[in-house]
């Protein structure tokens, strides 16, 4: 005997049913699946692309300027750029003969001028007067620049000393490195070529600042 035809559709209702459902949830679990691997995908994309930085494991070669390093791909470069400056400035009045011209020439990242101290030799009173101050302070002028060019190179040893090697192999890359900051172990020269690094990576990262920077750097 025949099963009576509503029985019949309310069978095959079940069952589609159950097949249905049971699709449905191998599909949530396959989805469930597919997107716990694409959040691993993309959590170690990051991990590869994140910017690292050396800071924090370098050791510059002076005690007193532990915390005062040169470096490159770091967000604040520039800030920090500055108050290495302060740093250097502050090492150079405690350590150097002569500081105030040095120190002057690194919290300004450019040359002190003598140049005003020419102007006065020699104007106190009578000829042979004058002739004996102005031996006197020429004197003193000559030994003045020769202390300074020798605070410039010092200061360049100790500059170079806290940069990393990344800053190291960035300098080498730059011209000027070879034919003018080395040869001369000029430290200002230095200075402003780890300037143009730092300044040069935040424009790139931050590139409405570079207008800003073009009237620094210059």
């Amino acid at each position: 005997m025949s099963e009576p035809p509503d029985r019949i559709v309310s069978t095959v209702k079940k069952e589609v049913g159950s097949t249905v459902k049971k699709e449905v949830g191998d599909y949530k679990v396959q989805g469930r699946q597919s997107q716990q691997r694409y959040s691993n995908y993309q959590f170690n994309q990051k991990k590869k692309t994140a910017p690292t930085s050396t800071r924090t494991s370098f050791s510059g070669n002076t005690e007193e300027l532990d915390d005062c390093t040169f470096d490159v791909g770091l967000a604040n470069q520039g800030e920090l750029f500055t108050k290495n400056l302060q740093k250097l400035a502050e090492y150079a009045g405690r350590n150097n003969k002569e500081s105030r011209d040095i120190s002057y020439a690194i919290e300004n990242v450019s040359e002190t001028d003598f140049s005003s101290d020419l102007q006065t030799l020699g104007t106190a009173g009578g000829e042979e007067v004058n002739k004996m101050i102005l031996a006197r302070e020429v004197d003193s002028y000559v030994k003045r620049k020769a202390t300074y060019r020798q605070n410039k190179e010092s200061i360049y040893a100790i500059i170079l000393g806290e940069c990393t090697e990344v800053m190291r192999a960035k300098l080498k890359s730059l011209h000027s490195f070879s034919t003018e900051a080395s040869p001369k172990s000029d430290g200002i020269k230095l200075l402003k070529l780890i300037r143009q690094i730092s300044y040069e990576f935040e424009s790139q990262r931050y590139p409405f600042l570079s207008v800003h920077n073009a009237v620094i750097l210059k």
